[in-house]
């Protein structure tokens, strides 16, 4: 089962996109590469959310670091795994 996090992902795509647009450019300006580890549920998970919604699993993952920086600045990012 997905957490809620995850389900809640779609309802605010068109706001993310609005946040985030020209973030990274084509040509990797301004751009650092990173590499991290995913369960096979978080994979799954985001290959099927970016197939449902047309875009690609690297543009759900950078949107995803600007939501979770957006709360940092708030004070509610809590560790990975862990509730409230």
């Amino acid at each position: 089962m997905l957490s809620a996090a995850v389900r809640g992902i779609p309802r605010r795509l068109e706001f993310v996109r609005e946040v985030c647009a020209g973030s990274v450019g084509r040509d990797g300006a301004n751009a650092y590469r990173v590499t991290t580890t995913l369960t096979r549920e978080q994979h799954e998970a985001l290959e099927r959310l970016a197939r449902d919604t047309g875009v690609k699993v690297a543009w759900l993952v950078r949107r995803g670091v600007v939501l979770i920086l957006e709360q940092g600045n708030q004070g509610h990012v809590r560790e990975a795994g862990r509730q409230p």
